[in-house]
């Protein structure tokens, strides 16, 4: 579809500048035109004038016109657009991660369409020498996401963050048994541990196999006798999403004694809490346990406990798993009771679990005698 270059802006009545992009139908072959309506006529004005019209030229025609918006503004679009469609805080919190890496690299004003693969490349190899593989990963997703909002709304046609070939670094070989706390790990590590809320919450989480967001996200009125109804999940932000991580997420969990006796715990230290309260608070600072703070004790009382491993709180999760494949619990009910339909590691635990106590039988059966 053929256009032309914007006209010069109208001032109307109302004090507001009108601006005005004309193009040839494509369908009937006559000129018309777009336009939109702005408090100012500058030339900073202009900018914003061409990419309000490049949108709407946009949805007049299937064939798309590049626009010479910077990666700058483009990241700001798609940042307000990721936001407006309601994508949770950790996700937006990644996403802005990923878009301050790349200006800082590119450089807030360089063109987006100038932008290109070999570019891409270069900028996600230079991060590796600092970054794991996962951050890139998350750096090139975030981009190529970015450029496919613009190329959907019009200001771009082509990606130049997909299809790359980049030379990640070689991972470490690691074990199923990584993923989860031995015994001793565990008893060494609430040995150490010298907060009595951080304590409760990590024995809970244990004593659940629920995820750290479900646990600090479960309110009094979600506890009936011995289950907790999980109901949604605790954003990075301390807001309670509507919803679990995933559908199958939604489920009641069977308390065991020692996990309704913490909640007591916290209860009593909140002698004026109501039913839409939440549990797990912290008790020096009375707000909601935040995952990066508690992460980062995590990390600290680990060392100090001597594992020698990098251990997040979903440890907890995967040790509960382990114990109850250890118990010969079928791995159907497992996945039902953490919330999982298909989960590889789930499957991989309690493999290796099984296999294991198959072992150790054979070496008992085998020193049988009569």
């Amino acid at each position: 579809m053929k256009t032309y270059p914007i006209g010069k802006p109208k001032k109307m009545k109302s004090g507001k500048y009108q601006w005005y992009q004309r193009y040839r139908d494509p369908l009937t072959g006559k000129i018309k035109r777009v336009t939109c309506l702005l408090s100012r006529g500058s030339q900073q004005a202009r900018k914003e004038a061409e990419l309000i019209l490049a949108r709407k030229l946009a949805d007049i025609s299937d064939a798309r016109t590049e626009t010479n918006i910077t990666i700058g503004e483009l990241s700001k679009l798609f940042l307000d657009h990721e936001r407006e469609r309601g994508v949770k805080p950790t996700t937006l919190s990644v996403r802005r991660t990923g878009m301050s890496a790349m200006l800082n690299y590119f450089g807030e004003d360089a063109i987006a369409k100038n932008i290109t693969k070999p570019m891409v490349t270069k900028y996600l190899q230079s991060s590796l020498k600092k970054k794991s593989n996962s951050t890139v990963h998350v750096y090139r997703v975030g981009m190529s996401t970015m450029y496919d909002f613009a190329i959907d709304y019009g200001y771009l046609t082509e990606n130049p963050a997909k299809g790359l070939r980049i030379q990640w670094k070689p991972q470490k070989p690691t074990s199923i048994t990584d993923k989860y706390f031995t015994d001793e790990e565990l008893n060494n590590l609430f040995a150490v541990i010298d907060r009595p809320d951080y304590l409760r919450l990590f024995k809970f989480m244990y004593l659940t196999g629920m995820r750290f967001g479900e646990a600090t996200g479960l309110q009094f009125k979600n506890i009936h006798d011995q289950y907790a109804d999980i109901t949604g999940t605790m954003w990075a932000n301390g807001i309670k999403s509507d919803s679990p991580k995933t559908l199958a997420s939604f489920r009641s969990v069977f308390l065991p004694k020692q996990a309704i006796e913490i909640v007591e715990w916290f209860k009593q230290h909140d002698r004026n809490a109501e039913p839409d309260d939440f549990i797990f608070i912290n008790q020096l600072k009375h707000v909601p346990f935040k995952m990066n703070t508690v992460a980062l004790y995590l990390k600290n009382k680990s060392k100090e406990a001597g594992i020698d491993r990098k251990i997040t709180t979903h440890f907890f999760r995967h040790t509960h798993i382990s114990k109850l494949a250890e118990q010969g619990v079928p791995l159907h009910v497992i996945q039902k009771r953490v919330g999982h339909i298909k989960a590889e590691t789930t499957r991989e635990i309690y493999l290796h679990v099984t296999k294991k106590m198959q072992e150790d039988m054979e070496k008992q059966i085998n020193d049988f005698s009569i």
